[in-house]
């Protein structure tokens, strides 16, 4: 991986026949995608390349019309071209942001983020964005001698319509449509062939996971912890 990747932008203004040169300078601005990077769940910085290789990224004009679009690695040599003067709207996605996950799917975490900006004539117009993670995820860990102590268990995690079996060390993904919450069921029988069952529920946000951990309480009972990272 290069320190520093540029996007080549090509944008093609709508001339009148017979413009010079002079007049296309004239109504023209630089552009330079200087940093669009990705940041993982926990707010941290994961790349800080000019474009990261894992976006794509689409520019709109002013009227709603794609005039660039490129896929998700396309690399590019320059680090800046002419665009025409104007007001833009900049959209960076992973190539799974549109894609549903399937019911047995447990997904992977998606990034969108959006931006207006203005290509002033003869003037470098500099773009940085970060892009967030828009969908969220639960994990689970056991204790690590559970297995001695339990001869099977299910773990349901269910967001909306979407429930998913998540096992010990595992994530399962989910996207949100508003004020969404998370209900969550471990049961388990232990080597007397005793079941027991717990479930607990709380809120989820986009861009985090949300680790449900379960320890042995001073009565030796599973007790679960919900941590947000």
């Amino acid at each position: 991986m290069t320190n520093k990747i540029f996007f080549l932008l090509l944008a093609a203004a709508l001339m009148l026949a017979g413009c010079t040169d002079e007049a296309v300078v004239a109504e023209s601005g630089w552009l330079e995608i200087s940093s669009v990077r990705l940041i993982d769940a926990e707010r941290v910085v994961v790349q800080t390349r000019a474009a990261d290789s894992d976006l794509n990224v689409d520019i709109y004009n002013a009227a709603g019309t794609k005039v660039l679009s490129y896929p998700a690695g396309s690399l590019a040599a320059g680090k800046k071209v002419y665009v025409a003067a104007g007001t833009y709207r900049f959209h960076a996605y992973t190539s799974n942001y549109n894609t549903p996950v399937t019911s047995t799917d447990p997904g992977t975490p998606k990034f969108s983020g959006e931006r207006t900006f203005a290509v002033k004539t003869d003037v470098v117009t500099y773009l940085e964005m970060e892009v967030p993670m828009v969908n969220a995820a639960v994990s689970l860990t056991l204790p690590e001698d559970f297995s001695s102590l339990f001869t099977s268990y299910t773990f349901t995690a269910n967001v909306g319509s979407r429930t998913m079996v998540v096992t010990d060390g595992n994530t399962a993904y989910f996207d949100l449509k508003g004020n969404d919450k998370v209900i969550y069921t471990l049961s388990a029988t232990n080597i007397d062939g005793e079941t027991m069952s717990q479930q607990g529920t709380f809120n989820i946000y986009a861009g985090y996971v949300y680790d449900i951990t379960f320890a042995y309480g001073d009565t030796q009972k599973l007790s679960p912890v919900v941590r947000k990272r």
